[in-house]
């Protein structure tokens, strides 16, 4: 949900229209000025850039770097490093009031920024839960792994036969499947794994639960509730007993009263 909204928020800086008319103009010093004004009201970035079409920079505010190539279309495009992923660029095409495309402006987002969800997920799954981000790298992929100590680097996965259990699933959510999974005690407890695609990215993720944490709250509403038949098969007699009791004396007494009332008993 963050990367599609930044990916939708860089298309609409993209369309600005103080924007278009100072590439038209080929100010450079309001290029400038512009991406300035932006930043400071981005935070999380950590640079901008505006290219012309031939991939020559024409402004800049902060760490940027594109490698030219043509595109119709706003993409997202992570940036990997040996300590993991670091940060993604923003890649928004700017169209000039002819209707070509003019330049294009290049946000540098830190990858961080989405390392708080993370860690409040990892926080209500369980201690030991882990998610995994898969990108394609034939012919293999490219593992990054996230838990409650933090981030790790890229582990290069080869191309490697089927059975391989979680490395399979990570591999099938890149491809646009999806689904939860039960794996069994291989070295490791047994676990759940859920995965699925994340389109805006092209990537998979899944994550990686202990069944034990995962069921945790199962086994504990089981205990209580056999705590509960066992209260109420141990009391149920005395109430079967003290019900009764308690619901016919008041219509005992009742009944003897009553027979008060019949003729002969009258006192006029």
């Amino acid at each position: 949900e963050n990367l599609r909204s930044v990916r939708e928020r860089s298309s609409l800086l993209a369309s600005h229209g103080a924007l278009q008319r100072a590439l038209v103009q080929k100010k450079a010093s309001d290029l400038t000025a512009w991406i300035a004004d932006v930043r400071k009201t981005q935070p999380s970035l950590r640079g901008m850039g505006i290219y012309n079409v031939t991939g020559a920079l024409l402004a800049q505010n902060g760490e940027t770097q594109w490698s030219h190539s043509k595109m119709t279309a706003t993409e997202l495009i992570p940036v990997i490093d040996e300590n993991g992923w670091r940060w993604y660029d923003v890649v928004a095409p700017i169209h000039i009031p002819s209707g070509n495309i003019g330049g294009y402006l290049v946000l540098r987002y830190e990858a961080s920024a989405l390392v708080p969800s993370f860690d409040t997920s990892l926080a209500s799954l369980g201690p030991n839960t882990q998610v995994f981000l898969g990108i394609s790298r034939t012919p293999g992929l490219l593992s990054l792994r996230h838990d409650r100590n933090g981030p790790e680097g890229p582990q290069w996965i080869p191309d490697r036969p089927l059975s391989q259990g979680f490395v399979d699933l990570l591999a099938d959510s890149i491809i646009g499947d999806e689904g939860v999974m039960r794996l069994p005690s291989d070295g490791e407890p047994a676990s759940f794994v859920a995965y699925r695609n994340l389109p805006t990215l092209g990537w998979g993720i899944a994550v990686r639960v202990w069944e034990a944490e995962a069921l945790s709250g199962v086994r504990w509403l089981g205990v209580t509730l056999g705590m509960i038949s066992v209260w109420l098969l141990v009391f149920a007699p005395f109430l079967a007993f003290l019900l009764p009791r308690e619901l016919t004396t008041p219509l005992l007494k009742l009944t003897e009263k009553v027979r008060t009332l019949k003729p002969g008993e009258w006192g006029f």
